[in-house]
């Protein structure tokens, strides 16, 4: 590939942007995107509808929206705000954890009912009633640290860290996350999160971590444009995407080739993985390198360069590493050109000239101020394998 020249003041600044980043997050940006795209492969293929939030799509919410009906009946059941300092010792307040734990029917998938019912064992202690009810009187009260809590739960019902998580959880959904560990730890490896586990972890600051971890996620989300995301939503991507290779294949859509992709970048030494990671930054290394080659608009001809979007051909969910940032598996684009061409409306032909889909009428064309005369200012051998991806897999024809 070409060698582009790119200010040495500009570089640096890019790659302190980066390790400041990679500094405040253990999970990979690289993983999160790949795993974020078949994230929404699955939820768009279920639900046959666009992925925009959480609660509004069919199958995330059937799904995973079980948890906020948990967190409010366990509340209601549970209803500590009517406890009494006179009530501690006299078995009312565990016989409500109990109908918050259990709920009805015994309905809550969020604690294994093996460790419900250690846990109902373990209460029945009357030498030890009062000690639990003055932990939990003092824990919803907020009259004791929450690490000091976590510790005093461990004390007393040994290291049943998805019981303690989910006391927390019915405390305060909006910084305490129900946990099992198994399923998180795989999911979190995904992520690129290598030296973190929560099985066999049970302790406050695993748990803290395991929580700053989410929220993490959360932003992550944030930035995908995702609408109105809670950390309950963050905690239900991962939860998916430990078991979504399976849930994939039950319909069909195979992913291998983009877990192989992320199994080939995590054997990359971390200053070639920088690299990578950069190339999905809007302001990074592969924009500087597709304004140096194109200078303007691909198409239009359109200078005003900090208007234009630096664009893959070949989607970046879909690229290896190399392809991510190829320059020549990219266009500088004006925004509605680039809309169209990302949505497979337009494509190019292998001499550059645009390609328009039948699903544009001419009023749309008009509108979208696209001539039918309109192509590629340059084109090289080296795009063309990529414009040939795009017309055969993106481009509706």
């Amino acid at each position: 590939m070409k060698s582009f020249k790119i200010s040495f003041r500009n570089l640096c600044s890019q790659f302190l942007f980066l390790n400041a980043i990679m500094m405040k997050t253990k999970i990979d940006i690289f993983n999160f995107e790949k795993y974020f795209s078949l994230f929404t492969d699955l939820v768009e293929a279920k639900s046959k509808t666009k992925f925009i939030s959480f609660p509004a799509n069919r199958y995330t919410e059937e799904n995973e929206g079980y948890k906020d009906e948990i967190y409010e009946r366990a509340r209601n059941n549970l209803q500590f705000w009517r406890w009494e300092k006179e009530n501690i010792g006299t078995g009312k307040i565990i016989a409500k954890v109990i109908s918050a734990i259990k709920l009805e029917n015994n309905e809550n998938n969020l604690v294994d009912w093996r460790l419900t019912s250690k846990f109902e064992d373990k209460t029945k202690n009357k030498e030890e009633v009062y000690n639990y009810e003055k932990a939990f009187f003092d824990f919803f009260y907020d009259l004791e640290l929450e690490q000091k809590s976590f510790n005093i739960f461990v004390e007393y019902f040994g290291k049943n860290y998805p019981l303690i998580a989910y006391f927390f959880f019915i405390k305060d959904k909006a910084q305490y996350m129900p946990i099992s560990p198994s399923n998180f730890d795989v999911a979190f490896e995904k992520l690129g999160i290598k030296n973190f586990k929560t099985s066999y972890q049970c302790s406050w600051d695993n748990y803290a971590q395991y929580n700053k971890l989410l929220n993490q996620v959360r932003e992550l989300l944030i930035d995908r444009k995702i609408k109105d995301v809670s950390l309950l939503n963050a905690h239900s991507f991962v939860w998916i995407i430990s078991d979504i290779e399976k849930e994939l294949n039950k319909i069909g859509i195979s992913d291998d080739k983009r877990i192989k992709t992320i199994a080939k970048y995590q054997k990359l030494e971390n200053k070639d993985k920088e690299t990578v990671i950069k190339a999905r930054i809007g302001q990074g290394i592969f924009r500087d390198w597709l304004i140096e080659y194109w200078k303007k608009c691909s198409v239009t001809n359109c200078t005003k360069v900090d208007i234009l979007i630096a664009s893959h051909i070949k989607p970046w969910k879909d690229c290896d590493n190399q392809e991510a940032i190829d320059v020549y598996n990219g266009l500088l684009l004006t925004p509605n050109i680039d809309k169209l061409f990302d949505k497979g409306l337009i494509s190019f032909s292998d001499t550059g000239e645009m390609m328009i889909s039948s699903q544009l009428d001419n009023a749309d064309v008009a509108a979208l101020g696209i001539q039918p005369d309109m192509k590629l200012n340059k084109i090289k051998d080296e795009h063309l394998r990529y414009l040939d991806y795009h017309k055969k897999r993106i481009f509706k024809k």
